[in-house]
C-alpha cells in the first residue's frame, strides 16, 4: 500500500523499493512484480522491466490455482492483461480470461480486454476474421449494458472513461466523443480522458483539437512517454515538423528505446525531405524507422510491433528509400535502393495483405525494372554499334583518300556531259574521295564515335520519377495503463 501512494506521488523509484521489500515477504507476489515492472515501464527501463515483467508471469503461473480456488477474477483480468499487452501470446491470454469470467461473468476489465483482444485476431488471422469480430462484437455489447447500468446508478469520471474508451475501441466516435467530453468535464484531472479524446481527433482527422486535447493530457501527466510520444504526432498532422522533431527527441533523451519516437522521427524526416528533396533527411528517416523495427524486435522497446503496425512502417521505409534515390545526383543513384524498398513493400504486404499500397508499389516498381533492364541493354549495346560503325567509316574514309584503298577499275567510263562519246575515267571521283567528302566523313565519323562514348550519360537524363501513394505510420496509441492501482 505504501508503493501504491509513492507511486500515486510519482515517486517511482520510492515505489519501486517498497513492492521490492513486499517481494522479500513473499516471493511469489505477483502483484508487486506486476507493479515493479510496470514503473520500470513507466521510466523507460524496458529491459530492466522485461526481466521483471518475466518474474511477474512466473508467479502468476505459480499462484494460479490458488488464485482460482479463492475466486480472484481481478488477479485473471491483471495476468491476462500481462500475457496480451507485454507478451503478445494471445491465445493462452484468452485462456486466462476465460478463467476470470467463470468466476465473474460480468467483469468489465475482463470484457474490454476480450474486445481488444478478438480485434487483434481478427487483424492477424484471415481465417479468423469472421469469428473474431463476432466475439469482439459480443462482448463489447456486454461491457456497454453492464456500464450503461453502472452510470444509471452514478454517472463518475471513471465510468463515463472506460464507455469512452469502449466504444473508441470499436470506433463509433460520436458515442465515444459524448462519453469522453463528460468523462473531462467530471474528472479534470483524468489525463487518460484527455488523451482519449486526442486519439479520437487523430482519427477523426481534426488535428486542432487533437493537439489541444494531447497538449492538456501531456501536462497532466508530463511522465506518460505514450501521451507525450502521441502530441508529437499530433504536431506533424499540423504541419508544425521542428516542433514535433524537437518533442521526440526529448524522449529519446530519456530513453533511447522509445520505438513510437523513432518511428515518429522516420515520418518527420521524410515529409521533410520529399518537401525539399534533401538526401540527409531522407537517409535519416530510414535510419530511424529502421532502428524502431529492431528495437521492437529485440523486445527491449516500448512496445512491439503488431503485423499491421509493422506493415505501416515498412511501407514508410521503402517510400523514405524510393524518395531518397530520388533525390540522389544523376551519377549517384543506387538502384540498390529500390531493390530493398521493393523487399520492404513486399514485406508489408505479407505481414497485412489488406495494405493494398503495398501492392501497388511493387507493381510499379516491377514496371519500372523492365524499362531500367531495356535502358540498360541499350547502354550497354548501342554505344558499342555506334562507336564501331562510325569507326569503320572513319578508317574507310582515311584509307580512300590517302592510298586510294580499295581501288576502282578504270574500265569503268561514262558518256560525257557534253554528249560525245568520249569516256571519261572515273579513278579519281570514286577511286579517291575528294577533300569535301573526306572531311564530312572524317569529322561525322569522330563525332559519332564520342556520342556512342557518351551515349549511356544521355540515356540517364531521362528517368521517370517513381509516384508512390504517401502514407503515414498510425503511431496514435490509447494509453492502457498496465499498473495495479489495488
Amino acid at each position: 500500500n505504501k508503493g501504491f501512494a509513492l507511486g500515486t506521488q510519482k515517486r517511482y523509484g520510492e515505489a519501486i523499493e517498497e513492492f521490492k521489500k513486499a517481494v522479500k515477504t513473499d516471493a511469489d507476489f505477483a502483484y508487486a512484480y506486476h507493479n515493479i515492472a510496470h514503473y520500470l515501464w513507466w521510466q523507460g527501463k524496458y529491459k530492466e522491466g522485461l526481466e521483471v515483467w518475466n518474474n511477474a508471469r512466473k508467479a502468476y503461473e505459480k499462484t494460479l490455482q490458488k488464485e482460482k480456488d479463492s475466486k480472484n477474477a481481478d488477479y485473471f483480468f491483471n495476468y491476462g492483461l500481462v500475457l496480451h499487452e507485454v507478451f503478445q501470446e494471445l491465445d493462452n491470454a484468452e485462456g486466462i480470461y476465460e478463467e476470470g469470467l467463470k468466476i465473474d461473468p460480468n467483469h468489465v476489465g475482463i470484457l474490454m480486454g476480450f474486445v481488444n483482444l478478438y480485434l487483434e485476431k481478427r487483424d492477424v488471422g484471415v481465417d479468423e476474421r469472421t469469428t473474431a469480430y463476432w466475439k469482439a462484437r459480443e462482448n463489447y455489447q456486454k461491457a456497454e449494458g453492464i456500464l450503461k447500468e453502472n452510470l444509471k446508478k452514478a454517472e463518475d469520471a471513471p465510468t463515463l472513461l472506460q464507455l469512452g474508451r469502449l466504444y473508441l475501441t470499436m470506433e463509433d466516435y460520436k458515442e465515444a466523443e459524448t462519453n469522453l467530453l463528460k468523462a473531462v468535464k467530471k474528472g479534470k484531472e483524468l489525463a487518460d480522458a484527455y488523451a482519449n479524446l486526442g486519439t479520437l481527433y487523430m482519427r477523426k482527422e481534426d488535428f486542432k483539437k487533437a493537439v489541444r486535447h494531447f497538449e492538456d493530457a501531456h501536462r497532466k501527466d508530463p511522465d506518460d512517454l505514450t501521451i507525450w510520444s502521441n502530441l508529437a504526432n499530433a504536431y506533424l498532422k499540423v504541419n508544425q515538423k521542428e516542433k514535433a522533431e524537437a518533442e521526440y527527441k526529448k524522449i529519446l533523451g530519456i530513453t533511447q528505446n522509445h520505438v513510437e519516437s523513432h518511428i515518429g522521427l522516420g515520418e518527420v524526416y521524410t515529409t521533410m525531405g520529399e518537401k525539399k528533396g534533401d538526401e540527409d533527411m531522407c537517409d535519416q528517416a530510414i535510419r530511424h524507422f529502421t532502428e524502431g523495427i529492431r528495437i521492437a524486435d529485440s523486445g527491449v522497446g516500448s512496445k512491439k510491433l503488431k503485423k499491421k503496425d509493422l506493415a505501416a512502417v515498412l511501407y514508410s521505409r521503402g517510400y523514405a528509400r524510393v524518395k531518397l534515390y530520388e533525390s540522389l545526383p544523376m551519377r549517384d543513384k543506387d538502384e540498390s535502393l529500390l531493390d530493398k524498398a521493393k523487399e520492404d513493400f513486399e514485406e508489408c504486404f505479407n505481414n497485412d495483405p489488406d495494405y493494398h499500397k503495398a501492392g501497388r508499389a511493387v507493381e510499379k516498381l516491377e514496371k519500372r525494372r523492365s524499362h531500367v533492364f531495356s535502358q540498360r541493354f541499350a547502354e550497354k549495346v548501342g554505344p558499342w554499334v555506334i562507336f564501331g560503325f562510325s569507326l569503320i567509316v572513319f578508317i574507310f574514309s582515311q584509307c580512300k583518300f590517302f592510298f586510294d584503298i580499295p581501288t576502282i577499275p578504270n574500265n569503268i567510263a561514262k558518256v560525257s556531259p557534253a554528249g560525245d562519246n568520249t569516256k571519261v575515267s572515273f579513278t579519281d571521283t570514286i577511286g579517291r574521295i575528294n577533300t569535301g567528302y573526306y572531311v564530312t566523313l572524317t569529322f561525322g565519323s569522330i563525332i559519332f564515335m564520342v556520342a556512342g562514348l557518351t551515349l549511356p550519360q544521355l540515356l540517364r537524363l531521362k528517368v521517370a520519377g517513381i509516384e508512390l501513394e504517401k502514407s503515414s505510420v498510425g503511431q496514435i496509441t490509447t494509453s492502457t495503463s498496465l499498473g495495479i492501482s489495488k
